[in-house]
């Protein structure tokens, strides 16, 4: 769960030019790019999912996975996943589907683990 990532910016805290700096943190150098303060949650959140992912890889908790997110967020968490984790992504569907009723939210992802769905 994230609920920070359902904010607006103007929702968000920022330093007083409004912009975060930095992929994971605010303040930095002049070698990151700027970011918004929504950019900076996707970022922070996506981290931590890798780092949760990597984690439960390490214990065996999983042996493939498949990865369901709104498309800019699939870019985002796909550049925080580690080689060892990206290596048992099976497929992805870069869709948001947490609008659905739990009935088409598994029908869904029994498509996806089938191999039927097709991406947009």
């Amino acid at each position: 769960m994230n609920p920070e990532g359902r904010l607006k910016d103007g929702e968000l805290a920022a330093d007083a030019r409004g912009r975060w700096s930095g992929p994971d943190r605010p303040g930095g150098n002049a070698m990151h790019e700027e970011v918004s303060p929504i950019e900076h949650v996707a970022e922070v959140f996506a981290k931590r999912i890798g780092d949760y992912l990597e984690k439960a890889r390490t214990e065996h908790r999983y042996d493939r996975l498949y990865l369901v997110a709104p498309p800019k967020f699939l870019g985002v968490l796909r550049r925080k996943l580690d080689r060892d984790v990206e290596k048992l992504v099976m497929r992805e569907l870069p869709k948001d589907l947490s609008g659905l009723r739990i009935q088409d939210l598994q029908a869904q992802l029994a498509e996806l683990v089938q191999g039927n769905v097709r991406a947009p």
